[in-house]
């Protein structure tokens, strides 16, 4: 009897630390779905408790007050940017509401968006891409530790782009409208320096802020390695390296790596081959993959490899195997009535698609996994942190910040799989980011009086 009692004691001890409405939940006789979204509930808060302590330890992405006049520290920052992510908006406004909203209650405990400005304003690039490594590699261990992590992981490289419609403005600013005009040399200097590419004609806007992002594309593990800003949309081949550095940096020496067709030229094939890791690269419409395609079709062959070779600018020769398929518009086509859509006949290369290869063995349809890194895209336009700043720095804060908060949620929900063919998102972004304010606003340390 003594003993029946002592783990009723304690049973009670625990329901004591429960909030009201989890005591009522408890103390109904419930389903077994609804006990299994009660776990899933206290799995989710335990997980994002233990990456909002991470949070606050190592190595911080903007600089705090130290001493006497710190009064605000990472809790405080970290819970303006999640909140800015929940709302799709800004993080110094909700700083500003959030300030508004404790005044309100009688308390001033809360830092302004004046304080959030100006931490925003200590970030800096180097550091801003070396701490999304560091996160993105302690959640990669987490995966190896538990058997999460596929033997040869997937994955994509992809050039993104956010339009800046006020680029146009920013590259004459301290010059004359003569002087920008005849000085082609001083507009590519400073649209450098504030992070601008321009590129082709898109919404409105050819001025972009351009970004390399590598991100891990297989089911349940999508993890973003690393995001590298573009200042040079004509040599993207001095990024690759970086990026096999960032996937060995991981633990990853085995893996393939799936690439947008911007990435195919003779230096960009020459840079693949040395990293040693496996990679595909659709072709584009070049001379000679126009003459293999046309030959293929001349033959009579729908699939099948060849070996090619590309030729740089600088007359260097770089080889790789190409494997050639059917379009998905082609596929049903024959000579005779197929060939013709539209009234217009379709030539070899509109027919078929030719994919560069590093193996013979590789097969192009692994390729379709490279559209998990366009729906991460979507979901960080959704929830990406905004910000008027015209300042780099800032911008790619935001940017890396809406990446990093994705990983979470990524490493949220695997908590409640096994293995990869049963995984399913269990909890939305959205939970993930307001259970992470609410945790951050109970850890707030009290302001010196």
């Amino acid at each position: 009897m003594a003993e029946k009692k002592s783990r009723q004691g304690g049973g009670a001890g625990k329901r004591r630390d429960l909030s009201g409405r989890q005591q009522k939940f408890l103390s109904k006789k419930r389903s077994k779905g609804q006990t299994r979204k009660f776990t899933r509930i206290k799995k989710a808060e335990y997980a994002i408790s233990k990456m909002a302590a991470q949070m606050s330890e190592g190595e911080q992405l903007v600089d705090f007050p130290k001493g006497k006049n710190r009064r605000y520290g990472p809790d405080q920052f970290h819970k303006n940017m999640l909140g800015a992510m929940f709302f799709n908006g800004s993080s110094t406004a909700y700083a500003e509401l959030s300030k508004i909203k404790a005044m309100a209650d009688g308390s001033d405990q809360t830092a302004g968006c004046e304080w959030q400005r100006l931490r925003s304003l200590t970030a800096n690039n180097a550091r801003t891409i070396r701490v999304l490594g560091s996160t993105a590699r302690g959640s990669i261990g987490n995966l190896k530790k538990d058997h999460r992590l596929p033997e040869v992981p997937t994955l994509a490289a992809d050039l993104h782009f956010e339009e800046r419609w006020d680029g146009a403005r920013l590259i004459k600013r301290g010059m004359s409208l003569k002087q920008a005009g005849i000085n082609r040399a001083a507009r590519r200097r400073l649209a450098r320096e504030r992070g601008l590419v321009k590129s082709r004609h898109r919404r409105g806007t050819c001025w972009f802020e351009a970004y390399i992002v590598l991100q891990i594309v297989d089911k349940g593990v999508q993890i973003v390695l690393a995001c590298l800003p573009v200042d040079d949309l004509s040599n993207l081949a001095r990024f690759i390296p970086i990026l096999a550095k960032e996937i060995r940096a991981a633990g990853i020496n085995r893996a393939r790596i799936l690439l947008d067709r911007q990435f195919f030229d003779e230096a960009d094939v020459r840079a693949l081959k040395g990293t040693g890791f496996r990679w595909i690269v659709p072709c584009r419409n070049i001379p000679e993959v126009k003459k293999a395609l046309a030959e293929a079709v001349a033959r009579g062959k729908d699939t099948g490899v060849v070996r090619m070779t590309i030729t740089g600018r600088d007359g260097r020769k770089s080889e790789y195997w190409m494997r050639y398929e059917p379009r998905k518009r082609g596929e049903e086509d024959d000579e005779d009535a197929g060939m013709r859509r539209g009234r217009k006949k379709l030539e070899p290369h509109q027919r078929l698609i030719g994919f560069a290869m590093s193996h013979k063995s590789e097969k192009p349809r692994r390729y379709r996994k490279r559209w998990g890194i366009e729906t991460r895209f979507k979901m960080v336009s959704n929830r990406r942190i905004k910000t008027s700043s015209p300042l780099p720095n800032v911008r790619l804060l935001a940017f890396v910040y809406s990446l990093m908060g994705t990983n979470v949620w990524v490493m949220i929900n695997s908590v409640f799989w096994r293995r990869p063919s049963d995984y399913a998102p269990r909890i939305s972004l959205a939970a993930v980011l307001s259970m992470s304010v609410r945790l951050l606003e109970i850890r707030e340390p009290k302001p010196p009086p």
